[in-house]
């Protein structure tokens, strides 16, 4: 399978509680960006617009660092 349009954030912690908590403040900055943005929608996009989040993978996943 090819995800052409898919991307991902890297972002290092010494613990994988404090990724988790990385993980949660981001999704929020997010979902709150985008819930602006279907504000601003006439009610034809609201209706066709999808729920935050439905295509996105919000993962952990833990990756040895060599020096």
């Amino acid at each position: 399978m090819v995800e052409e349009s898919s991307y991902e954030i890297v972002s290092l912690h010494t613990t994988r509680e404090g990724a988790y908590q990385a993980l949660i403040k981001h999704r929020q900055k997010k979902a709150e960006q985008y819930n602006e943005y279907i504000d601003k929608l006439d009610e034809v996009g609201k209706k066709y617009a999808s729920k935050f989040g439905k295509w996105e993978d919000w993962t952990i996943e833990e990756m040895e660092v060599l020096e």
